[in-house]
């Protein structure tokens, strides 16, 4: 323990630290055991190496700050390992919270500047995308209810609570029995933006809605919330989005018809624009 110590005062010496970087290197990784093994934390060794034992690129990364009420953020370091925070980057004036990327290319946060996406990888600027269902993606919710009023019905619909929208590999499919199923995503878009999405209807036993509501609960304006069942395989559906919180919904309630089991509502390439620029560029397909 005693020639730990030692090392310690030995690295916290700016000049014999600097001096033999090799040193550093081969011993702190013994440093860090022996000391950890003598009760020492990994953090409080760090603040005994002082400015030494700075982060690697490696183990951290920039985020942005929440926007002000001028539009204004910040660029900070997050470390990889909550706790470990010395010598980080300090935080940066960050880029205007209406800034954005073209299409094709990505914000790199160590410069804050806009860069080409590389060969084989694309980017949508301000946009989101959703086209992988092998499971519910980050941010979407799946609600189911009855909507029948007659308590006999509901009876015989049974319970709800499994009756819900259904990832499928390469889109996700509405429920076919006699429930309420909805599929749900909240966006906080930095500026105007769309949602586009392919869908395919072609029983016109199940009632098929899309529709926004903002923060305020209040629906969209546009009218067209009852989709039209599809003949020639998969239509293209778009609907602008205002600035600020936006929930999206897609609403399906099948009605059973001489027992006949409903076809499902398929929903695929959800692509969503106006969202804070992305901070990488995404691996194509």
């Amino acid at each position: 323990m005693e020639s730990a110590l030692v090392w310690v005062k030995y690295f916290s010496d700016p000049v014999s630290a600097k001096t033999n970087p090799s040193h550093v290197d081969l011993l702190l990784p013994w440093l860090l055991v022996t000391l950890r093994s003598s009760g020492f934390k990994t953090q409080n060794v760090r603040h005994l190496l002082g400015s030494v034992f700075s982060l690697r690129e490696s183990e951290y990364h920039y985020e942005y700050t929440a926007c002000d009420s001028t539009g204004s953020r910040w660029r900070v370091a997050v470390p990889h390992t909550p706790g470990l925070c010395t010598s980080l980057p300090d935080p940066v004036k960050g880029t205007e919270c209406s800034f954005s990327c073209n299409a094709g290319e990505f914000l790199d946060m160590k410069d804050q500047s806009c860069k080409p996406c590389a060969e084989g990888r694309y980017s949508l600027g301000t946009g989101i995308r959703f086209d992988e269902w092998d499971e519910l993606p980050h941010g979407f919710a799946s609600l189911s209810a009855n909507m029948e009023l007659d308590d006999s019905a509901a009876e015989s619909t049974g319970n709800c609570t499994s009756s819900k929208w259904v990832p499928q590999g390469d889109y996700i499919a509405s429920n076919t029995d006699e429930c309420t199923a909805t599929l749900m995503y909240a966006v906080n878009l930095k500026q105007s933006g769309t949602v586009n999405f392919e869908y395919y209807y072609p029983d016109s036993s199940i009632i098929f809605e899309f529709f926004v509501q903002n923060d305020q609960c209040q629906p969209n304006a546009d009218d067209s919330r009852w989709m039209k069942t599809t003949e020639k395989g998969w239509e293209f559906h778009s609907v602008e989005l205002n600035r600020g919180n936006n929930v999206l919904y897609w609403r399906t309630t099948a009605f059973s018809v001489w027992s006949k089991v409903s076809k499902p509502v398929l929903v695929r390439n959800i692509a969503i624009t106006g969202t804070e620029t992305r901070v990488t560029d995404s691996l194509g397909s």
